[in-house]
């Protein structure tokens, strides 16, 4: 491997690092009960 590239280990899953895992934990909680009738809607 080149010496000018780091290899930086991450958790499979880690939404406190990806910001997009706290968008859609969000998204989720503000549409739970909400009932789109078509996907206009949604």
């Amino acid at each position: 491997m080149p010496e000018n590239i780091v290899l930086l280990f991450q958790p499979a899953y880690s939404p406190y690092i990806n910001s997009i895992e706290r968008f859609w934990q969000h998204l989720k909680k503000e549409s739970r009960w909400v009932n789109f009738n078509t996907l206009a809607d949604l």
